[in-house]
């Protein structure tokens, strides 16, 4: 694939990966006993209420909301166009770029900061409002309730492109995926309309969960402010949720271990759809190691909590951070510098040499950010990220356990499991 996903290593941190490990392994520990100590009531759920922005920046946020919409739909149909009927080669077509860069790495980032952008301008979802009334009109609409199961579904299948595939940049591959996407997503709101494309857009769902951490969010047509990270007291767990964060962590997780000597060695003889056989069993084997540690864990706090709920989903809002850090931490290095070639190639989509917004002729700037910048930003990512773990889950025990003693036992597994998680994110980012 063309978009390198990483660019600054262990060298360029004035400290070894094992202090920094031990160092991380600390500042957990330490916190989840200020926490006990502290942290005695849940206090997430009932700040996550937030108070109404001022005035001036609801009017402003109300204001936007439609010109986005325009030109989010603007971007797909360039981004769809130009997969399909632009070059063939993927440094000069816009497709790549706005898929891999735009909206998977740019956009959570987003999210976390402005809140659930995506839900208004979400070019899907505009195309599903036209689906359900025109399935209203014809007869077919039907009331029915889905859980998060379809976004896992189409969340696991870009993943597997991305990481597994061989060839995932080919933009003729990427415009024939949308095609498949947009069907899958939109095409039975016909029947089931809205509620059906918010489950199923593997985007959308995963986009919503990372909104939770911003300190901005709507509620109908009012903005409101509330602390960073409080909105996780007050995450929606449906059925499919825990898979969802747990199959996007895993697959960061792989990202990394792809790039290791042991993995490279692995496919370093392999081609083609050799390679793709070889990253699916991968992919599938560490998704699947991830996924067990949490459950472990999460089933081990059950004796000490009062809940009919499932024990993995009693802490799935915890997972968020650690997905986000995991994301910022492999992928902030290609919004820095691929974030350049994107600008580049929405001046001349196709790559026909036409130059829109007199960005065609720039060249991407490999000294913007300093490596060492980069790499302290991806250290700090997954630390600070097990860190806001840590306090959702101990925040979300005290809602669920009888006591304070009992929250603070059933985290105890939990700890466990973000130390492993910080110490293997750490040596997978550094290379070690």
């Amino acid at each position: 694939m063309i978009l390198a996903h990483g660019i600054g290593a262990r060298a360029d941190l004035p400290i070894s990966s094992v202090a920094l490990a031990w160092g991380a392994t600390i500042a957990l520990v330490i916190s989840f006993g200020a926490l006990g100590a502290m942290w005695r009531e849940p206090r997430l759920a009932s700040e996550a209420a937030g108070r109404p922005a001022p005035g001036w920046a609801d009017r402003l946020v109300r204001g936007l909301v439609w010109p986005a919409r325009i030109v989010a739909l603007l971007l797909y149909g360039e981004t769809l166009g130009a997969a399909l009927f632009g070059s063939r080669f993927d440094v000069l077509n816009l497709s790549p770029f706005m898929i891999f860069v735009g909206l998977w790495v740019v956009m959570p980032m987003l999210q976390a900061v402005f809140g659930d952008v995506w839900a208004d301008i979400n070019p899907l979802d505009q195309l599903a409002v036209v689906a359900e009334r025109l399935g209203k009109r014809l007869g077919l609409h039907r009331e029915r309730s889905f859980g998060h199961w379809p976004a896992v579904v189409t969340i696991a299948g870009f993943l597997w492109l991305e990481l597994a595939y061989h060839s995932p940049s080919q933009p003729r591959i990427l415009g024939w995926l949308m095609v498949l996407y947009t069907v899958i997503v939109v095409g039975p709101a016909l029947v089931w309309g809205r509620e059906w494309s918010r489950n199923a857009d593997g985007f959308a769902v995963y986009f919503g969960l990372i909104a939770h951490i911003s300190p901005l969010f709507r509620s109908g047509d009012r903005l409101y402010v509330r602390r960073p990270f409080t909105g996780l007291g007050r995450v929606e767990i449906r059925p499919g949720t825990t898979a969802l964060l747990l199959v996007t962590l895993g697959g960061t997780t792989f990202d990394g271990f792809s790039r290791t000597s042991i993995w490279r060695k692995l496919v370093i003889d392999r081609v083609g759809w050799g390679v793709t056989a070889v990253n699916t069993l991968g992919a599938v084997w560490v998704i699947g190691l991830v996924a067990l540690v949490y459950l472990y864990a999460s089933r081990r706090a059950r004796r000490h909590l009062q809940t009919d709920l499932r024990p993995e989903d009693v802490f799935a809002s915890s997972l968020i951070p650690i997905a986000l850090g995991y994301g910022i931490a492999h992928y902030f290095s290609l919004a820095v510098f691929e974030g350049q070639n994107l600008l580049i190639r929405l001046s001349d989509p196709y790559g026909s040499g036409i130059d829109l917004f007199g960005t065609a002729g720039w060249k991407v700037n490999f000294l913007l950010v300093s490596t060492a910048t980069i790499a302290w930003v991806q250290v700090g990512a997954i630390v600070f990220g097990h860190m806001a773990a840590v306090v959702a889950a101990h925040d979300r025990a005290l809602e669920v356990a009888a006591d304070v003693e009992d929250a603070t036992r059933s985290q105890h597994a939990m700890l466990g499991v973000m130390v492993a998680y910080t110490i293997t994110g750490l040596f997978l980012l550094l290379g070690a």
